[in-house]
């Protein structure tokens, strides 16, 4: 049986981190939405690490957008398990570090464009719109595991497109490679 998951990035404050993509990428809230940004997409995005994070160097940055923002090895592996450009939109980015100085190493911003209505509203635990039945925040997710194309190892909740969704083979890939700064919580742990 297929298990799935909801991507987090790590808690470790020694980790690399952005606080956003704001000013760098126009209309940056549309990661968040499931629409590819391309050709609207700056030709060359620089992305600060933020002077009050950690010092530690990861293949996913930890960031407030809730966006995969993936090392050249972390995005290297993704690709080999799978990860189709029908499904994301790749994004180049260059990161600035704390001293202002660019990064020779491209990292990537993985933005799944494929949003899958799969919501078990009973199971799961979320809040709503007032004035409507919208799903506004999703505090713990259960999906409808039938409601899932069997080839999407990564993807939205099209309830909640700030939440990336991922496949458990996915999920040992990245742990079998050692890739750092990932992390993802089993359905109907609480999400962060």
């Amino acid at each position: 049986m297929t298990d799935y998951f909801v991507v987090q990035h790590t808690e470790d404050r020694r980790a690399w981190r952005i606080d956003g993509t704001n000013p760098a990428i126009p209309d940056d809230f549309r990661l968040q939405e499931a629409v590819r940004l391309k050709p609207r997409y700056p030709s060359r995005v620089v992305l600060d690490i933020t002077p009050s994070g950690g010092n530690m160097r990861v293949d996913f940055i930890r960031n407030l957008d809730r966006i995969i923002l993936a090392s050249k090895r972390a995005r290297d592996l993704l690709a080999s398990e799978g990860i189709e450009e029908k499904d994301v939109e790749l994004l180049p980015a260059f990161l600035r570090d704390k001293k202002g100085r660019v990064l020779d190493e491209p990292y990537t911003i993985v933005n799944p464009v494929v949003a899958v209505a799969c919501m078990d509203r009973q199971k799961s635990v979320y809040s709503v719109f007032s004035k409507s039945d919208e799903v506004m925040d999703v505090r713990r997710l259960s999906v409808k595991l039938d409601r899932i194309p069997k080839r999407l190892v990564l993807f939205r909740l099209a309830e909640d497109k700030k939440l990336i969704v991922i496949r458990d083979d996915l999920v040992k890939a990245i742990d079998r490679a050692g890739l750092t700064g990932f992390r993802a919580v089993p359905l109907g742990d609480e999400i962060l």
